[in-house]
């Protein structure tokens, strides 16, 4: 335990180089300490790190069968998730734990240790370790690895008997589980290991672990991840729990949360960062490794530099090929507070056939705001393949639902006329692939404003598509709705040999029907405000192809 006191005192004077969230966690165990109602038990945190370092790695020419030594910051980890008690009750205080850095920091040799742990030190007659992901076969790979670090460890081993999907001590197990194996009779688990969390995308494994812990007396889920592409995921919404209890906004005693991680001041090319979301650099983590990789990114950029970011400095980022960033749309994310009643704009309508996402986005160029608006089927509540939270957002009311199984437009055309008598619409651009949808039709026979047809190629994309980029990346627009802002991080791009950009469907994999519809109402404006009338289409992509 001596490290463990180390380790708290070096990083609370800067000598371990660590992060704001690695300094609010040893915060709050020092707040912890002061507690009457918890107690930290130095004595069986130090039984299991004693435990773990007598296991002997089993690949690796630098490593293999040498005994695993933790590094000072894995002693940090250990010994807080099996050292803290609740006084009244006895029993383990955390009930999950979240722990995010970089590749190669450990990961696997810590998920093995503390499976192992579990099912010699705590006790636990027919205890069920899970190593858990979305298919078996993913599972398979950390349920595999605790089996080899268990088998070349002899003194253990002969406690234990290994079959292919199981490792049996007494009346004990570890397995893998992923949504396609066979059902477990007796499902019952004390101990999961849910590893790279990012790739889930759902949180659906997660709570079949948790639902099937009722009945244990000191169950624990172990959540190990690196940073990925996706903020609305599962993953990332659990790392906002945690920030926010690390920053004193939520309070959650059975959750602890230790996150290696760049600070958001921190310049990532430089050295003097990379510590923070690699706590093994140099010694699991090759410095010559990271420092090639850094080059690399910076020489390369594009999906290179995303992908350095996010697998070897533990940065959260959109999609390898996302065009508009998170961090530009939280300069636009600003609540809509001006009466816009009266005021121009400009919609996009972006229709679709069956279930998928119908959408309407309204453009004020006087004031910056967007108003976007977006029907789905009723029943997409209960059979939803897109892995978001539509209730969620239809409770928000920034979503709306028609009765059935598809989307009925009669719904959007008394709604497009409501906001006629309200707004000052000048003019609605539409995909010119729908001319003839009933909706459309219905519109232009009702001489609904000026309707303008708009191709989804380049043709007609790339100039609003690159004035919206603009106009975001300057915070010039308002925009009040997580769904627009879910489906900016989902668009990919495409290019063409001229340098012209669209939103692409077909890339994007996720839906991005609301930003569509915001470059055509973009488009329309665009073509209004150019001077004699005129469309932006007379001046510009002399060379492009569609």
């Amino acid at each position: 335990m001596q490290r463990f006191h180390q380790y708290i005192k070096d990083v609370k004077s800067g000598k371990e180089v660590a992060g704001k969230l690695i300094k609010l966690a040893i915060e709050r165990h020092e707040r912890d300490m002061l507690r009457e109602d918890l107690y930290f038990d130095e004595a069986k945190a130090q039984t299991v790190i004693k435990l773990i370092e007598f296991i002997r790695h089993w690949k690796g020419k630098e490593f293999a069968n040498k005994r695993l030594v933790l590094e000072p910051f894995q002693v940090f980890y250990f010994a807080s998730v099996f050292g803290w008690y609740n006084k009244e009750s006895k029993l383990r205080r955390f009930r999950q734990s979240y722990l995010e850095m970089a590749r190669k920091n450990g990961k696997t040799s810590m998920a093995a240790g503390g499976t192992i742990a579990h099912l010699l030190l705590d006790n636990e007659t027919g205890a069920q370790a899970y190593f858990v992901a979305t298919k078996e076969e993913q599972a398979r790979i950390g349920f595999e690895d605790t089996q080899k670090f268990i088998k070349q460890t002899p003194e253990i081993s002969k406690l234990f008997e290994h079959f292919a999907k199981s490792s049996i001590y007494k009346f004990s197990s570890v397995k893998p589980l992923g949504s396609n194996s066979k059902a477990q009779d007796g499902f019952d688990p004390s101990w999961g290991v849910v590893d790279e969390y990012h790739a889930h995308k759902t949180a659906g494994m997660l709570n079949i672990l948790e639902s099937g812990m009722g009945a244990r007396l000191e169950p624990l889920i172990n959540i190990i991840t690196t940073a990925g592409f996706d903020q609305y995921s599962a993953c990332y919404n659990l790392r906002k729990v945690c920030v926010d209890i690390l920053e004193g906004r939520k309070e959650d005693d059975t959750m602890f949360a230790l996150i290696y991680a760049l600070d958001d001041t921190d310049d990532w090319k430089d050295e003097k960062c990379w510590k923070k979301a690699n706590p093994n650099l140099k010694v699991s983590v090759k410095y010559d490794f990271i420092k090639n990789r850094i080059n690399q990114a910076i020489n390369e950029g594009g999906t290179k530099e995303v992908d350095v970011k996010t697998k070897n400095l533990n940065v959260w980022t959109d999609a390898s090929e996302t065009w508009i960033s998170h961090e530009i749309m939280e300069r636009n994310y600003k609540t809509n507070t001006e009466n816009l009643d009266g005021q121009r704009c400009y919609a996009g309508l972006d229709l679709a056939k069956g279930v998928d996402i119908n959408a309407l986005v309204l453009y004020f160029p006087d004031s910056g705001d967007v108003l976007p608006y977006f029907w789905i089927p009723e029943n997409k509540l209960k059979n939803n393949r897109d892995m978001v939270d539509y209730s969620m957002w239809k409770n928000k009311g920034m979503i709306f639902t028609t009765p059935g199984d598809i989307v009925d437009q009669t719904y959007i055309s008394k709604f497009i006329n409501e906001c006629a008598n309200k707004y000052n619409i000048v003019g609605m651009a539409y995909d010119r692939y729908i001319a003839y949808n009933g909706l459309v039709q219905d519109l232009i026979g009702e001489g609904f404003t000026r309707m303008s047809p708009i191709g989804q190629g380049f043709v007609s994309m790339s100039e609003p598509s690159k004035s919206l980029e603009t106009a975001l990346t300057e915070g010039k627009l308002r925009i009040d709705n997580d769904v627009l802002k879910w489906m900016f991080g989902n668009v990919v791009l495409s290019f063409d040999s001229a340098g012209n950009i669209k939103p692409d469907r077909k890339k994007s994999t996720k839906k991005i029907d609301g930003v569509v519809a915001l470059v055509m109402a973009y488009a329309e404006f665009m073509t209004s405000e150019t001077a004699g009338g005129g469309s932006i289409y007379d001046t510009v992509l002399t060379d492009y192809s569609i």
